[in-house]
Formats: structure tokens, C-alpha cells, sequence
């Protein structure tokens, strides 16, 4: 494994970015914090509600200062109670937030990671929480089998029914991904499990990015993105910085006694003549047509069927900066969103579906982050004067900028 020199390191990130993560959506703009939601009946509950009263809700991560968790619900911005050991910024607590059914009543979820946790005396060996809706109990702790120190565990999140996917991309030798079901981790996957293909090595970040769904064969598959991996053959080495093409792998069914997996075909050049660095920084599970994977260094976003075969490469639209890479969302109807971020300059927002196209970034500026809201995309800023979540109709391009709190400073916007 070698040493990434063009994409930015997962725990670098953890160390200086601040972030807001907004999953679901609501376009009525927030209130100031109200007092803790009330218990809510979870039979009438709707598909992403999670507090019982029959309306989609959003779930907001706040890890500037005191790291806070709200619930957008009813136009209303509701702070959830943080575990006291979270409530400094070194947890970075909801550097990863999700969505899940994860108890198995009506009522969504909501999941939490803080990769920055200590556990055991082990620095930053990580954490997840979650919250039960409905009934907004203290939220329940899940922590790694063998906590290692800066293991980052929850650094990723993703979830499909009551499964649960924890990235653990510190973990020894290269990174780990946990597979939790009703609140319980049932097995953790690695470079060195059998049947999976790779040697897992320190900087590889196995797991910093994973994604959950069902593949051709109907078992559920999970996507775990690699961004540090080289093809620098078997063994421990620490190969050539050069080589740094970053890996995405596909686990065929997480819940097989023997899982077998896939290194998916990656991108054979990009512009210049280099390789598609960091290749798995992001991803997407795109219902139904298959999976969307790209890189921090890359000018193109590789499509692949759901029997893991390439079927589809997109480059970055003109003007787009390849150096930062795009950050990919998709919805429940098979739309990709891709956010080219331009460092000192205005995003590009690429809509993929059977009819491409781009949409106006003059509203956008400052934007960091993706994620879809039925068929709507929402948009975060940091900070300044642009600090506020855009929702954003793709088939007409109209913008609605939602304002945050003077208290809010905006960050990443991922996908839940």
C-alpha cells in the first residue's frame, strides 16, 4: 500500500473538516431548536418518518463546537440528546449519518458515526449510534469486536432493510467493514478474509466508503470503496505512490457463510494519461440498473450493471476540476447526482439518467456535498455567506435555498 499524494487521506479529513450531513429531504426552512420531540405511534408512521406523525423527516448532524444532532420535523429543528462523551468535536460525532429501519417497527432510524471516539483508552477507534424512532430512547452504542487505535470505525455508513454497513478504514492491516443487523454486529469483513480479493495493507482504507443492494442474483451485495489501494501484488509492501488507483470491491452476498467477491474493472485512463486516483472515495448503489464509483484524482464516473460488468463511463463536463473529484448520490429512481467540486470556484452539478444533463451552479457556490431527497437533490455549504442546504428540482433546474441558523456552520451533505 502506498501513501496517497493527490486525494486527501480519510483521517486528515476527520482532523480538520467540520460538517453538516442532511439525509431524506423537507424544503421548509428551520427553526430555531425546540424542546425534545414527543414519543410518537409508529403504525402510521410514513417512509423516512421518524417520529410517528405520518411525515418524512431529516436528520441533521452538527459537529462544529458542541457536536449536536436535530431532526428537522414539522418545520421544526429538534436537538436529540448527545452521549456526554460526544459532545466535543474530537468524536466527530456525525461525520456519518444514515437512515435505516434497523429495529424492524415503522418508524426510520437514525444512525450516527464518531469515528473520533476513544474506546478502551484506543484513540479514535470509533463508534455508532443509534437512535430508535418513536420512541427516542438514550441511543444504543455499537462498537467494533477488537476496537483498534484510529480504526475510524463508522467513518462510513450505509443501510438496506435492517442491515447495516459500518466502514472501518483504520483497522489493521488496511480497513475493515462491519455488517450490524438489529443492532447487533453479526461479522466484519477485511482484505485478509477469505474470498475476498487484495492484501489488506495499513494505508489501503478498506471501507471508507461502502454502499448497500441487491445485485443480479437478488442476495443483497455490499460495495466497499478502497481509495488507498495499489496493485503492487501479493505480500505487505508499500509500492509506488505513483500507482495509487484506489480499488472498489464487491462483497456478492453479505450474508453467505463463505462470501465471495468481485474487484470491479477499474477506469483504464483518464485525461493526461494517468490513473483514475483514489478510485472508490465515492459511490453510489443505483436501484435497480446497478452501482456508480469514481475518484479524488479522476475525470470520469465508471457505471457498472448489477452482474458488476462496466456498461457505462461518463467524464467530468467541461470546466469541471478533476483534481477534487465529484461526490456521487443517487435516488430510488435510478437518477445519479454528481457534484464536481471546484476549490475557489462554483461547483458543477451533473445529472445522470436516460437524459444527461447540468444544471445551473450560479446558486450553488460553496456547495461540498450531495445527497437525494425523493426526487429532488440537496445540496450543504460551509460557512460565510453561503452557508445554507439548496434543494434542487432536476427537471426544471429551479434552486430553493434553504438559510441555516446563524448558529449553523454547513458542511458535507451525504446521502442516507
Amino acid at each position: 500500500m502506498a501513501r496517497m499524494t493527490r486525494g486527501r487521506p480519510l483521517f486528515t479529513r476527520l482532523l480538520t473538516a467540520v460538517l453538516l450531513v442532511v439525509t431524506a429531504c423537507s424544503t421548509t426552512p428551520p427553526s430555531s431548536p425546540q424542546a425534545q420531540p414527543t414519543a410518537g405511534d409508529c403504525s402510521r408512521a410514513s417512509a423516512r418518518d421518524f417520529d410517528g406523525d405520518g411525515r418524512d423527516d431529516v436528520a441533521v448532524s452538527r459537529t462544529e463546537g458542541e457536536s449536536t444532532i436535530y431532526l428537522l420535523t414539522a418545520g421544526k429543528l429538534v436537538p436529540l440528546p448527545v452521549p456526554g462523551s460526544n459532545q466535543e468535536n474530537g468524536g466527530f460525532f456525525g461525520w456519518a449519518l444514515t437512515l435505516a429501519h434497523v429495529n424492524g417497527d415503522r418508524c426510520i432510524d437514525v444512525v450516527v458515526g464518531a469515528p473520533g471516539v476513544e474506546i478502551d483508552g484506543k484513540e479514535a477507534a470509533g463508534a455508532v449510534f443509534v437512535y430508535y424512532g418513536g420512541d427516542f430512547a438514550p441511543p444504543q452504542r455499537l462498537i467494533a469486536t477488537k476496537p483498534h487505535k484510529r480504526g475510524l470505525f463508522g467513518s462510513s455508513l450505509a443501510a438496506h432493510g435492517d442491515l447495516l454497513a459500518i466502514g472501518s478504514p483504520g483497522a489493521a492491516n488496511g480497513g475493515a467493514v462491519y455488517l450490524a443487523r438489529n443492532g447487533t454486529l453479526i461479522r466484519s469483513i477485511s482484505q485478509d478474509s477469505e474470498g475476498i480479493p487484495g492484501n489488506g495493507e495499513r494505508l489501503d482504507s478498506f471501507g471508507e466508503r461502502v454502499a448497500l443492494g441487491p445485485l443480479a442474483s437478488g442476495k443483497v451485495g455490499l460495495i466497499v470503496g478502497a481509495p488507498g489501494e495499489i496493485d503492487d501484488g501479493p505480500g505487505q509492501q508499500e509500492g509506488n505512490p505513483d500507482e495509487e488507483a484506489g480499488a472498489v470491491t464487491v462483497i456478492h452476498d453479505v450474508t453467505a457463510a463463505k462470501p465471495a467477491a468481485t474487484r470491479l474493472k477499474h477506469p483504464t485512463a483518464v485525461s493526461g494519461g494517468l490513473l483514475c486516483v483514489g478510485f472508490g472515495s465515492s459511490l453510489a448503489y443505483v436501484r435497480g440498473i446497478g452501482l456508480a464509483a469514481t475518484g479524488s484524482d479522476c475525470d470520469r464516473i465508471q457505471f457498472y450493471g448489477l452482474d458488476l460488468q462496466p456498461m457505462r463511463t461518463v467524464l467530468r463536463p467541461p470546466g469541471a476540476n478533476v483534481d477534487s473529484g465529484a461526490r456521487l448520490a443517487a435516488s430510488e429512481r435510478g437518477q445519479v447526482a454528481a457534484l464536481w467540486i471546484n476549490p475557489g470556484g462554483l461547483p458543477t452539478l451533473q445529472v445522470l439518467s436516460t437524459t444527461d444533463s447540468l444544471l445551473p451552479s450560479d446558486r450553488l457556490q460553496g456547495s461540498f456535498g450531495v445527497t437525494f431527497g425523493g426526487d429532488r437533490i440537496m445540496l450543504g455549504s460551509i460557512g460565510g455567506p453561503y452557508s445554507n442546504v439548496a434543494v434542487v428540482d432536476p427537471s426544471t433546474g429551479r434552486t430553493q435555498l434553504i438559510k441555516a441558523p446563524s448558529s449553523f456552520s454547513l458542511g458535507d451533505l451525504i446521502a442516507g
